[in-house]
């Protein structure tokens, strides 16, 4: 007796008509009516539809799932030894004539078809294959039909997600490549290397750094025992004589998605500038030095040579202490500047690794669950990969903020809106991106407040106040919004019942980069923001409060005065 285990889907379907041929022949034995009721139970079982049709259309057989089938897209129920023609839309003739033609001479098709309901699109992967007797000969057609919509959803959603990843990639000034670890050729290279070296594709590292400028061998070996799994960005600096400027470059060891090879990965950021800058400080220096050697020097031979002339000395040499001060003053805002500079660089290459390996990972894990045919997880690394670009995103934007932070242009920005709107709409956008993890809620003292101000500025101040609320709180717990008016000044108070800051902590909340040690590597955060939200307040001539306990929860007062746009 026949095993269905060891039969293929055609090969059951095959077997189903084999056993139905030879029952109408009354040559079917009891092995065979044993096989027919295994397989009919198959035949009926699968979620596949499958429907066989006799060489001039007419239904022969069709299993529960074509029944479904063709009553929710037809709006028809077959009946066997009806021609389909009788229940196939007139839309779809045509196609299906074409096609049963040329089944009907050997061929075997298979195609996708579209089918819509409820304003909706449904994909369906088609089947077409002949049936053929014990002689060899095409008795009828069979088809099959998948629903394979969830797919093809799924597959695009994640090629518009892989877009943005490599928008983001191809919008930075500043080179990115990446090199075949075995082989050497470049896998990829974003927009500002192509501007500046040339096309990369079919070429190979060594076609653009002939002498090995970047070291890759020895960048190589140092990686060779360091599995790419490993978070670990490495950095050196190099003078590149093909751009005659001196060059910071990044690197770290991933495993590249399409295809699965271990790749290095290099980001190089020019620091030419930094350089020079650096270099004229440092002439600088040594000539201020050297000046102000001699000209103690005069002063000590004049004060032993003319004691007349002591008055005159002092002067001078309070002259001298202040341009000496004026002189380090400017240097130490100098240093600051470029200790900032500096310091920005290294939180954004440092926080960037994080959602660029989150993207990775996801893209590399949807690969493996496309191919194992396993939708169910997609979705939800799909949602990272967004989410993870989204961060992207706000990490440039805050460190932008942070170093544009002299800029006094605002005044022309200024608007007169209405204040309550404007907090509702910052509002709706923070609970969309929330997911309803939250609970919002207002408190008004009026619906209307009409204010005059920079409102580009203040939702620079506002936005970072609300992240921190929904990201230091836990889920379900309530983010308050209260406003009020007073005759001179607008107060927006954010409060949350979150896990609110603690003593020791609180002073050094508004400094940039700060951050509690209690929650670094466990909350994501550039320690930018509240820095950020502080800064542009004060460029408006308003102040920030904060009340907080910790386990507690914490509000945020932002005071913004009642500005008469008029009397401006």
């Amino acid at each position: 007796m026949i095993s269905s285990e060891n039969l293929t889907r055609d090969e059951l379907v095959a077997r189903c008509a084999e056993l139905e041929y030879k029952l109408s022949l009354k040559e079917i034995t009891t092995d065979d009516a044993q096989s027919t009721n295994i397989l009919r139970n198959i035949f009926n079982s699968v979620s596949l539809c499958f429907v066989a049709l006799d060489i001039d259309g007419k239904v022969i057989e069709f299993n529960k799932a074509y029944l479904e089938f063709a009553q929710t897209f037809y709006g028809k129920t077959p009946e066997k030894g009806e021609h389909y023609e009788d229940f196939v839309p007139e839309n779809k003739l045509q196609m299906i004539h074409n096609y049963y033609e040329q089944v009907l001479k050997g061929e075997h098709l298979t195609f996708n078809d579209e089918h819509k309901i409820n304003n909706r699109t449904y994909i369906f992967l088609k089947t077409y294959i002949p049936i053929i007797d014990n002689n060899g000969q095409i008795t009828g057609v069979l088809v099959s039909i998948q629903d394979i919509t969830q797919k093809e959803e799924i597959q695009s959603k994640f090629a518009r997600t892989y877009n943005t990843f490599y928008t983001v990639i191809n919008s930075l000034q500043l080179m990115v490549f990446a090199v075949d670890s075995k082989t050497f050729d470049i896998i990829f290279a974003n927009h500002f290397f192509v501007a500046v070296n040339g096309e990369a594709k079919d070429k190979n590292y060594f076609d653009f750094f002939q002498n090995d400028e970047l070291k890759l061998k020895d960048v190589k070996k140092k990686l060779k025992d360091i599995p790419p799994q490993i978070n670990l960005i490495n950095m050196y600096e190099v003078y590149l004589e093909k751009f005659n400027r001196w060059m910071k470059v990044y690197f770290r060891q991933i495993t590249w998605i399409e295809g699965g090879a271990n790749i290095i990965l290099f980001y190089l950021i020019d620091i030419e500038d930094y350089k020079q800058n650096q270099k004229q400080l440092e002439e600088i220096n040594q000539k201020l030095e050297s000046t102000i050697n001699e000209r103690t020097a005069e002063l000590k031979s004049l004060l032993t040579d003319l004691e007349s002339e002591i008055e005159r000395r002092k002067q001078t040499e309070t002259e001298l202490m202040m341009t000496k001060e004026q002189i380090s003053l400017s240097l130490r805002k100098e240093q600051q500047l470029s200790n900032v500079k500096s310091r920005i660089l290294n939180n954004v290459a440092h926080e960037i690794n994080t959602p660029l390996t989150v993207i990775s990972t996801s893209a590399f894990l949807i690969d493996i669950y496309l191919s194992q045919q396993n939708y169910s997880t997609i979705p939800e690394l799909a949602k990272k990969i967004q989410d993870a670009s989204s961060t992207l995103f706000s990490i440039v934007e805050n460190s932008q903020l942070a170093t544009n932070s002299d800029d006094v242009t605002y005044f022309a920005d200024y608007e007169t809106l209405n204040f309550i709107d404007f907090i509702k709409n910052i509002m709706k956008e923070i609970e969309e991106n929330d997911n309803n993890n939250h609970i919002f809620q207002t408190i008004l003292q009026s619906h209307v407040i009409i204010l005059s101000t920079n409102y580009q500025m203040l939702k620079q101040a506002i936005i970072p106040l609300y992240d921190n609320a929904v990201k230091y709180s836990e889920k379900g717990t309530v983010i308050t919004t209260k406003i009020t008016e007073d005759s001179q000044n607008v107060q927006l108070s954010i409060i949350d019942n979150g896990i609110g800051i603690s003593e020791e902590d609180l002073p050094y909340i508004f400094d940039m980069f700060y951050r509690s040690q209690k929650h670094i590597g466990i909350v994501h955060g550039s320690g930018l923001g509240l820095s950020i939200a502080k800064q542009q307040v004060e460029k408006l001539g308003g102040k920030i409060y904060v009340q907080s306990n910790e386990n507690i929860g914490s509000e945020f007062t932002i005071e913004i005065p009642g500005i008469n746009l008029a009397d401006n």
